[in-house]
């Protein structure tokens, strides 16, 4: 996943992340829930990006190779 630069994800924004990105993967609803200031918007915003990207590499391959 990419995060801005100069910035390190904290322990709950990394489990966020992935959370989300699995939420995503399997076509699932999530609710994330989680203090205020805890980074929720940032990560949602970097997972949610970083699910995107890889999506548009495997669509990309997909129809390289012509399936």
């Amino acid at each position: 996943m990419h995060f801005p630069k100069g910035l390190n994800p904290h322990v709950p924004q990394k489990i966020t992340m992935s959370k989300v990105i699995a939420a995503l993967r399997g076509k699932q609803n999530a609710l994330i829930e989680s203090p205020t200031g805890t980074g929720k918007s940032l990560s949602l915003l970097c997972s949610a990006l970083a699910w995107q990207e890889g999506e548009k590499v495997r669509v990309s391959f997909y129809f390289r190779v012509g399936n």
